[in-house]
């Protein structure tokens, strides 16, 4: 087989050409894996359309485990992987297919009902253009006609010219994830709920409008409503919301939250514009290259953040105005934007292009802020348009303090600030808080309130284990196998291996313990003494730290046996 020519028909001569790349190798590496992507994309042939990241991401995780070539591609013939990779995207389409299908025949046989005869032939001709595969005949203009004015065809019709687009491009690409960016997530439809009264009506998602949620599944839109209902609370589950809404959560909840700012219900920003931001900020962050600093991470840190805002009602108590509400919810939103999946001194060690631009000085953290600006300089992207260079200069500086203020090096200095704060007001239990923000002096009073800001962006992001036990581990899992990837990396560089990122010699549990009791605990108790409104992060970590506590002990009961069984095996 050669490699150069485009011959790969059918899962049989994709097996082949996997089977020709990894055999003759001594043990297969993340490398060969890349390296096989690059050959596989100019090996395809147009007729045959697959889900390469998934067959990527799903070779990766084989090779954790199985590096021999005979192992290696056993596995990938017992989990059936390359079916899946090409199934991944027919079902997809069918399911849509079905959904559109299912949306014109409803519409069909009430037009039969009310006896509309010219509705019910148009109709028709539009199921059989959806049959025959000719459904790009089918134009936007489609919708001028009298008989498609009332709103739920109209959302009908429009869903399925947008599943046309996308079959119309799958057709072309080779790349399933690229065809969805570029035709679900850029022109996602967004439906209100015609609910208006429900506070927690609005569902927004970035592929599917949110009248064929609630038309075709109502289970699952009252799954997902009643999570969104809990927007506001300690224990929300956002990944439970992250598996309902097919991997969209932090959408979801960015949507919902910014929905909810008077800032937003004034409509000073335009709501396309705002809507096209929130989805561009999202999209840039990546779930491959960083496994715990993504999309999810960020929303989760923007929704406990909002949780302090709204349980210790801050905005009147700190005098905040409602740029400054906005502006540090969207710096949590994309406090971590772009993150590559490496900390800042692996940067530095490395010298990487962002630690020489920023000197060495929070890298990471002014990469990010970096990033939220060049989006938004975007005219499509600009939600600082309506506002006055006085505003935005505040609002700007609301963002760029709290994100750096999320640089662990900074830690002790953010909550040394705070501590010094609750000293010199006699702060305990909530008690003479509001005492902070009494300054007739307007830059005083900034101070004192972006104080206390970067004291909660830093703490939403640092709260994994302030959550309930069952949420607060998949984080940890997803934050270690992040460390680790990168102690990976650095073995392959050569270069000294991080603290907590050696997978073979970090005990999780014992980091755990340290992190909580050193870390964790002490600054939400500060916190607490702050926002007494809030018991349960407190309770969450007293409850994980315990856990930890008895993992460890099992840890190391098991080594210990195993140290035993080993000396006695010696002996003999």
């Amino acid at each position: 087989m050669s490699s150069s020519s485009k011959h790969i028909n059918s899962s049989e001569q994709l097996l082949d050409f996997i089977k020709e790349k990894f055999s003759n190798l001594n043990q297969i590496t993340k490398e060969n894996i890349l390296n096989f992507k690059k050959d596989l994309e100019s090996s395809l042939s147009p007729n045959l359309t697959i889900n390469i990241n998934y067959l990527i991401e799903e070779l990766s995780q084989i090779i954790k485990t199985k590096t021999n070539p005979k192992q290696f591609i056993e596995a990938i013939t017992s989990k059936n992987i390359i079916n899946k990779s090409i199934s991944n995207i027919k079902k997809d389409i069918s399911t849509r297919g079905e959904k559109v299908d299912s949306i014109l025949k409803e519409l069909k046989t009430a037009a039969e009902n009310a006896n509309d005869k010219e509705s019910v032939t148009d109709l028709e001709w539009i199921i059989q253009k959806l049959h025959e595969g000719d459904i790009y005949e089918i134009n936007e203009n489609f919708m001028e006609n009298e008989h498609f004015k009332t709103e739920i065809n109209k959302e009908g019709v429009d869903y399925m010219i947008q599943y046309s687009k996308i079959e119309n491009d799958l057709q072309k690409s080779k790349d399933y994830s690229a065809v969805r960016k570029n035709n679900l997530n850029k022109n996602a439809i967004n439906i209100e709920a015609k609910n208006t009264d429900d506070k927690n009506a609005n569902i927004n998602t970035r592929s599917e409008p949110n009248f064929i949620i609630k038309k075709l599944n109502p289970e699952l839109s009252i799954k997902i409503t009643n999570i969104l209902s809990k927007i506001d609370s300690p224990d929300f589950d956002i990944f439970s919301l992250d598996s309902l809404t097919d991997a969209k959560g932090s959408l979801f909840v960015a949507e919902e939250i910014i929905d909810r700012l008077d800032i937003v219900k004034s409509e000073i920003i335009e709501r396309d514009i705002l809507k096209n931001f929130l989805n561009e900020i999202v999209e840039n962050y990546s779930r491959v290259n960083a496994y715990y600093h993504n999309d999810l991470h960020a929303a989760d840190v923007m929704q406990t953040l909002y949780t302090m805002l709204i349980k210790g009602n801050l905005k009147a108590k700190m005098k905040l105005d409602d740029l400054s509400k906005f502006a540090i919810i969207i710096g949590a939103l994309g406090h971590d934007l772009k993150h590559p999946g490496q900390n800042n001194m692996f940067h530095i060690t490395t010298r990487s292009k962002i630690a020489i631009r920023y000197n060495d000085k929070s890298v990471l953290e002014n990469y990010h802020i970096a990033n939220i600006f060049k989006i938004a300089k975007e005219d499509k992207y600009n939600i600082f348009k309506p506002f006055r260079p006085e505003e935005y200069r505040i609002m700007r500086r609301r963002i760029v303090e709290g994100i750096l203020a999320t640089d662990m090096k900074k830690h002790q200095k953010v909550i040394g600030k705070i501590k010094n704060r609750a000293e010199v007001y006699s702060i305990k239990n909530g008690k003479n808080f509001n005492k902070m923000f009494n300054e007739t002096d307007a830059n005083k009073l900034f101070d004192a309130q972006q104080e206390v800001l970067n004291m909660l962006i830093h703490s939403a992001d640092i709260s994994n284990p302030a959550k309930p036990s069952k949420i607060s581990q998949q984080w940890t899992d997803k934050v270690y196998e992040e460390f680790f990837r990168q102690g990976d990396l650095e073995k392959k560089l050569e270069i000294p291996i991080s603290m907590m990122c050696d997978r073979l010699t970090t005990n999780v549990n014992q980091a755990m313990i340290g992190f909580i009791s050193f870390v964790v605990m002490p600054t939400i108790d500060i916190l607490f003494n702050f926002l007494p409104e809030i018991p349960e992060y407190s309770k969450n970590i007293h409850e994980n730290l315990k856990k930890h506590q008895l993992e460890f002990s099992k840890d190391e009961q098991a080594k210990k046996l195993k140290e035993e069984k080993m000396n006695h095996n010696n002996n003999n």
